[in-house]
């Protein structure tokens, strides 16, 4: 079987993308639903959707399916760290269908992410 050049440059991306996230998932999960301290909701839930800021850089919010199956968009907090959960790894998830940690705050404007984790 020979492979062309496009198909092993999408190969490389994809171990490129799995290394990265199998990097990131000894780090410590958080249990589903449980609240941390008050007013944090701690869910495990699958990206569905990623939408970036507006300086096309940095990602805005996200849309997640939780596990009773409720979709719900939370928006990225100051407390992100966007070198690491950027709009690649995001991206990632959503199309691994990776589930990932997220513990989000709900305010007078929605729900705030305050923490991701593998």
């Amino acid at each position: 079987m020979v492979l062309s050049a496009l198909d092993m440059k999408q190969a490389k991306n994809k171990l490129i993308l799995l290394a990265g996230v199998l990097l990131i998932v000894p780090m410590v999960p958080i249990g589903c639903g449980e609240t941390a301290k008050e007013g944090v909701v701690s869910v495990r839930a699958t990206v569905t959707d990623v939408r970036p800021a507006a300086d096309g850089q940095n990602v805005a919010s996200i849309k997640i399916k939780i596990e009773d199956g409720k979709e719900i968009e939370v928006r990225i907090g100051e407390q992100i760290n966007q070198t690491v959960w950027g709009m690649p790894h995001l991206q990632g998830h959503r199309q691994l269908g990776h589930r990932i940690g997220v513990k989000y705050q709900e305010t007078p404007q929605g729900r705030v992410a305050v923490e991701f984790s593998e």
